[in-house]
């Protein structure tokens, strides 16, 4: 598992990205879309590097494996 962490680079939530973000990338669909437009816009842009790489990874501790967390939001 330290391999799987060792792979992901730093996430970035700082006010002024994250503002910068939203700003930005957020539209008036992900508002429609509610939770799942959020999601969407975290999944794209706020929970990836610049190379689409994720930046978190969920895990299900009871089963002890990784879930595709985002993929059933997007």
């Amino acid at each position: 598992m330290l391999l799987l962490f060792s792979n992901l680079t730093p996430l970035d939530l700082s006010q002024a990205r994250v503002d910068s973000i939203i700003d930005e990338k957020y539209t008036k669909n992900d508002f429609y879309e509610g939770q799942k437009g959020a999601a969407h816009l975290v999944h794209k842009y706020i929970a990836t590097d610049s190379n689409g790489n994720p930046q978190i990874v969920c895990t299900d501790t009871e089963r002890g494996s990784q879930i595709s967390y985002w993929r059933s939001y997007c």
